[in-house]
C-alpha cells in the first residue's frame, strides 16, 4: 500500500555551500530550483549520507533523522539514475535550511510507519511560489 502523504525532508548545512552569497540570498535562490538528492557513499562522516545538488553543485545534505526514517539512502541508491528530484517548500532562516518535497513515490509499507517514525512530516507554512530576487 502506498502512502500518499507528501514526503518532506530538510536540507541542512546550506550555509557551508553559499559561496559569496548571503545565507538569505542563497536560500532564496534555491527556492527557484529543482534539487536532486543523491547517495554519497564516499562521505567520510556518514557512508549513507544523502547529498542535495543543484545544477551538479552540492547545496547541503538531507537531515540525518529524515534520511534514516525514510531509509532514503537505500531507496535512492536502488533507483536506476541514483537520484531523486525534490522541490523547495519552505525556508528555515534560523538554521539556514530548506524543506523540500520529494517528487517520487516512496512506499512506506516496507519501512516502520509508526506515529513516532513519522514525525518528519512537515506541517508548517509552505511557500506558494518562489520569490524573485
Amino acid at each position: 500500500m502506498t502512502d500518499n502523504k507528501k514526503k518532506i525532508v530538510s536540507i541542512v548545512g546550506c550555509k557551508f555551500y553559499k559561496g559569496n552569497n548571503t545565507e538569505e540570498d542563497f536560500l532564496q535562490l534555491l527556492t527557484t530550483k529543482v534539487i536532486m538528492l543523491c547517495p554519497e557513499p564516499e562521505n567520510p562522516h556518514d557512508p549513507k549520507a544523502v547529498v542535495a545538488k543543484v545544477d551538479g553543485n552540492v547545496v547541503g545534505h538531507v537531515r540525518v533523522k529524515n534520511k534514516m526514517e525514510l531509509n532514503l539512502f537505500d531507496f535512492i541508491n536502488s533507483q536506476e539514475r541514483k537520484m531523486v528530484p525534490a522541490i523547495p517548500k519552505s525556508i528555515n532562516h534560523k538554521y539556514c535550511s530548506l524543506d523540500v518535497e520529494l517528487l517520487c513515490d516512496i512506499d512506506l509499507s516496507d519501512y516502520n510507519t509508526s506515529p513516532k517514525s513519522r514525525e518528519w512530516e512537515y506541517t508548517g507554512p509552505v511557500l506558494n511560489k518562489p520569490m524573485k530576487m
